[in-house]
């Protein structure tokens, strides 16, 4: 039974890991189109492109991973850090809308 706990908490942090860099593409690809856009008169950035830089941009700075002894057991590690991985661009498109706006 726990042999199933385990594969099914591995296939599901594999579908949040796709769906989030999903997310953060988009992110991007709506940032990209407020702010690069029209300042530097670029293209807008596709999905797949964004993606692709999102993923880059990642590799090359910090990544958050919080301290194991913070939350006990796997479930809740996967749910906290699906939620950072859904708020933090969401705060992103958030601050992002209100600059592009209003300033």
């Amino acid at each position: 039974m726990k042999a199933v706990l385990y594969c099914g908490l591995i296939l599901l942090t594999v579908l949040l890991a796709v769906v989030a860099t999903l997310w953060h593409g988009y992110a991007l690809t709506v940032l990209w189109a407020w702010f690069v856009t029209p300042l530097f008169a670029l293209p807008a950035l596709s999905l797949k492109f964004a993606v692709g830089v999102s993923l880059t941009a990642r590799a090359l700075t910090a990544v958050y991973r919080p301290k194991a002894e913070e939350y006990g057991t796997a479930t809740e590690r996967i749910v906290h850090a699906a939620a950072y991985a859904f708020f933090a661009p969401a705060a992103g498109i958030a601050v992002g809308w209100l600059v592009h706006n209003y300033m």
